[in-house]
């Protein structure tokens, strides 16, 4: 039976070897969020009103960036390894 791993699973690995296809754009990082017809539009969604404890700093975390072909790297060599 193949072995599921998750996103997270995949990212922790990426994390633990020091993989530099992996980053976070901090929450703290954000200065304007405002949408533009031409410009970037940042929107982060997240369940239920997070409005002020995101904007009074009670939660950590960002946007999290993984290259797609490097994470496709690290799920097939984690399968590969599962398997043996």
């Amino acid at each position: 039976m193949k072995k599921t791993f998750h996103l997270f699973d995949v990212m922790k690995r990426m994390i633990d070897t020091d993989d530099k296809g992996i980053e976070l754009a901090p929450l703290a990082n954000i200065s304007n969020l405002r949408a533009v017809k031409a410009g970037t539009q940042v929107t982060i969604g997240v369940s239920g009103n997070r409005v002020g404890p995101i904007y009074n700093g009670d939660y950590i975390g960002g946007l999290v960036l993984v290259k797609r072909a490097r994470f496709n790297e690290v799920l097939a060599e984690m399968e590969r390894e599962a398997s043996e």
